[in-house]
């Protein structure tokens, strides 16, 4: 006795196309809304941790080759993080605007004798941090509120007459200071003692 085998009706593969349609529809923003989440989450941690390491560069006098170190340490932005001789800056270039972290950093430890707080030839690079993503569509903004520099003394406060600084972590393709776009924006504040803390935005402002 033979079997028939039946297959699938036009009708039938236009609903379930239809239905996948639907839910790739409803799913999407929330995929799209999940991954700008992870992708400020990670931006804004590596920044705070970047800071962190700052401090700690700066509390530490000695390192393991017993060689004493000078107390102050900087994070300062850059545009040519991997150049022989970065230089700090917080002018636009290479497709990013002025004061968007985003574009790399770097810290070093100061070395004498020193004759400014920006990164010289003679002083300690303890790392460089090349430009996050790309400037093509939307991405990571990393926004400081005033510094060039974030710097800490052998205390772990920062430097004589710091402001505090805050940085706006948000994922835009057009960052605007005084309203942040996402809702999952974030804000990254260090005070005058050394703190450094992530948190929510009051509103759409840090």
């Amino acid at each position: 006795m033979s079997r028939s085998i039946r297959g699938f009706t036009l009708v039938e593969l236009i609903v379930v196309v239809t239905i996948i349609g639907i839910l790739a529809a409803v799913a999407m923003p929330q995929f799209q809304q999940m991954v700008a989440a992870t992708r400020l989450a990670s931006a804004a941690n590596l920044l705070l941790g970047s800071i962190q390491q700052t401090r700690s560069e700066a509390i530490q006098t000695t390192r393991s080759n017993g060689v004493a170190l000078p107390g102050d340490a900087f994070m300062c932005r850059t545009l040519d993080a991997s150049a022989a001789t970065p230089t700090c800056s917080n002018a636009a270039g290479n497709g990013y605007e002025a004061d968007d972290w985003a574009a790399g950093w770097i810290i070093y430890v100061k070395s004498p004798p020193d004759a400014t707080q920006d990164y010289e030839a003679d002083d300690i690079l303890v790392l460089r941090q090349a430009a996050i993503g790309n400037t093509q569509g939307a991405r990571e903004v990393l926004q400081a509120s005033v510094a060039t520099r974030v710097g800490f003394t052998s205390t772990g406060l920062r430097s004589p007459n710091a402001q505090p600084v805050t940085f706006s972590v948000d994922y835009t393709s057009s960052f605007n200071a005084s309203a942040l776009t996402n809702t999952e924006a974030r804000c990254l504040a260090v005070n005058w003692t050394g703190r450094a803390e992530i948190r929510r935005p009051t509103g759409a402002t840090c």
